[in-house]
C-alpha cells in the first residue's frame, strides 16, 4: 500500500521524458489500439453499458483520490501555505469526462448531446496531451502510485471513447451543429472555474485557486512550459488577458481540431471506396470484353 499511495517524496517521481513514462505511454497507445480493434463492432446498447461501467469505476476512483488528496497531501501542503482548492476539486478539462460519463449513460436528449459533443470533440486532444505531458501526477510521484497509473488509466480511456463514439455516430457527430453542445458545456465549466478562481482570490488569507489553469500557467522548474509564462505575463488574475485567452482556447482548439481529423478521415475514406469502385468496373468491364471477343471462345 505504501507503494500506490505513498507520499510526495517518498520515492522518486517519474518525470516527464523519464524511461518509465515513455514506456507507460507505449503501453497505453497499445491497450488503446487494441481496445479499438476488438470492439470496433460494438452494438450502441453495449457501448452504452460501457459508458455507465466507466461512469462508476472513474467515479469512485475520484473518491478515492480525493480522499488521498485531504489524508496525505493536505498536511503538507498546509505546513508549506500552498493548498489550495484546484488541488482537489474535479473541476479540470479533462475532468469533465467524469461528468459526460454520467450524461452519456444515462442521460437522454440534450443532455446526452451535450455529453456525447465533448467525448468527441474534447477528449482525443485532452487525453492525448496528457499523455504525451503528463503535467500532474508523474511530476510527483513514481509511475506505480495510484496517482499516476489512475491518471494514464483514465486519459486512456479518454482517447478510447472518443474514437469509438466518433465511430458509432458514422463520423458524423462533429460538425458546427452540435458544436453548440461543447461550447455549452466546456464554456459553463470555465465560467464555473472562473467565478471559483475571482471567489478565491477575493477572500482575505486564501490562497488563489487555479481551476482549469484558467488563472495562470502551471510554473516551476518541473513544468515544462512554464516558459510560455513570459509571453502572458504575472498580471493580476481578475483583469488578466490569459484567462479569457484560456477559456477561447478550451472551446475553439479541441473540437476544430477534430473536426479537421474527421473531416480528412472522411475524405480518404471516400477516396479509396471511389477507386474500388472503379476498379470493379474495370474489372467487369475486361470480363465482358472477353465474353464478346471470338478469338476468346
Amino acid at each position: 500500500m505504501n507503494y500506490l499511495f505513498g507520499a510526495p517524496g517518498d520515492a522518486p517521481a517519474c518525470g516527464v521524458f523519464s524511461p518509465a513514462h515513455l514506456i507507460s505511454l507505449a503501453i497505453c497507445l497499445v491497450l488503446i489500439v487494441l481496445a479499438l480493434y476488438f470492439t470496433r463492432n460494438i452494438s450502441k446498447k453495449n457501448l452504452r453499458i460501457v459508458t455507465r461501467v466507466m461512469a462508476v469505476v472513474f467515479t469512485v476512483l475520484e473518491i478515492i483520490k480525493i480522499i488521498f488528496k485531504f489524508v496525505i497531501e493536505k498536511p503538507i501542503a498546509d505546513k508549506a501555505g500552498t493548498w489550495q482548492l484546484d488541488h482537489w476539486l474535479p473541476l479540470a478539462f479533462c475532468s469533465l469526462f467524469i461528468y459526460v460519463l454520467w450524461m452519456c449513460g444515462f442521460g437522454k436528449g440534450i443532455i446526452y448531446r451535450l455529453g456525447a459533443s465533448f467525448i468527441c470533440g474534447g477528449c482525443f486532444v485532452g487525453g492525448f496531451a496528457f499523455l504525451l505531458l503528463p503535467l500532474t501526477s508523474l511530476q510527483s510521484y513514481p509511475i506505480y502510485h495510484f496517482l499516476c497509473l489512475h491518471s494514464m488509466l483514465f486519459h486512456s480511456c479518454m482517447i478510447y471513447m472518443a474514437f469509438i463514439y466518433i465511430k458509432q455516430s458514422g463520423y458524423n457527430v462533429i460538425n458546427k451543429n452540435n458544436y453548440k453542445y461543447f461550447v455549452g458545456i466546456v464554456g459553463g465549466a470555465g465560467a464555473l472555474s472562473i467565478i471559483l478562481n475571482v471567489i478565491t482570490y477575493l477572500i482575505p488569507g486564501q490562497n488563489p485557486s487555479n481551476v482549469m489553469l484558467l488563472r495562470h500557467l502551471p510554473v516551476g522548474p518541473e513544468f515544462p512550459i512554464s516558459f510560455m509564462y513570459d509571453f502572458v505575463g504575472d498580471i493580476e488574475f481578475p483583469f488578466t488577458f490569459y484567462t479569457i485567452g484560456g477559456l477561447v482556447c478550451y472551446m475553439v482548439i479541441p473540437y476544430f481540431f477534430m473536426y479537421f481529423v474527421v473531416r480528412v478521415y472522411r475524405i480518404i475514406k471516400k477516396q479509396i471506396l471511389k477507386a474500388r469502385s472503379k476498379k470493379v468496373e474495370n474489372n467487369e468491364a475486361k470480363a465482358d470484353e472477353k465474353e464478346l471477343d471470338p478469338q476468346v471462345r
